[in-house]
């Protein structure tokens, strides 16, 4: 675990890599851990530029107009010019916190994913999509044994070269390539109109609560995902 504080401190805080999640093929926007047994590790992933599917951006642009010696002198220009992502990577993966190891795969959302949160009580995820919508899902995780290390001093010279074989093989590969693979939602939260950026449960896990792009937030009822109630609107002058 890493900790940043803001607080002024007079010594140097030291920082040191334990362990790396490789798998997902974008930028990770999210990460959360399981508040049931076994606890997991949860990681939301969409587009690296940005969660949005469509927009326009503007763009600098220079025009030539004319030469001088040769070389073309043109003026700027601002142009908006529409740009659709093509999100690569539309997934929340669970993993094995002690060994890295992908333990379940959450494909069932057709844009990107930009949070991951865990049921209270229950082996259950929500996922805030870019397709619009927010998604619950059961899942089953059963943790990887712990396999005890090897000791290199009695390891043949032939046994050394098998195994350095064996992990470059693994490490060229996809790490979630070989997870379970969860394909539907048990229930889909929809209404809003624009990207839902993050999703929770209430306390008790009866009721989610989304936000999105479309300036609200929506309060829903898990058991028959049907919207309770819907804020909207802002605050102050």
């Amino acid at each position: 675990m890493i900790v940043s504080s803001f607080k002024t401190t007079t010594s140097r805080a030291i920082c040191q890599l334990v362990k790396e999640y490789i798998g997902h093929r974008d930028g990770i926007w999210d990460v959360s851990v399981t508040k049931t047994q076994p606890v997991v590790l949860g990681t939301a992933s969409a587009a690296t530029g940005s969660p949005i599917q469509e927009a326009e951006w503007p763009v600098a642009a220079i025009l030539p107009s004319h030469s001088h010696r040769g070389f073309p002198v043109g003026s700027s220009d601002i142009h908006c010019v529409p740009f659709r992502f093509n999100f690569a990577d539309h997934t929340a993966l669970l993993w094995s916190i002690e060994t890295g190891k992908c333990l379940v795969k959450y494909v069932g959302h057709a844009g990107s994913v930009n949070s991951v949160k865990f049921h209270p009580a229950e082996q259950v995820g929500l996922t805030a999509s870019g397709d619009q919508t927010a998604h619950i899902w059961r899942y089953m995780v059963q943790l990887p044994t712990p396999q005890p290390t090897a000791d290199s001093n009695q390891m043949s010279g032939e046994d050394e070269v098998e195994f350095s074989d064996k992990d470059e093989a693994d490490g060229d590969g996809d790490g979630s390539s070989e997870c379970p693979t969860i394909r539907a939602p048990l229930t889909t939260l929809k209404s809003h109109q624009g990207v839902v950026i993050a999703a929770d449960w209430l306390v008790g896990g009866k009721q989610a609560v989304t936000a999105s792009w479309d300036r609200t937030a929506n309060l829903y009822d898990v058991e028959t995902s049907e919207l309770v109630h819907s804020l909207t609107g802002t605050c102050g002058s």
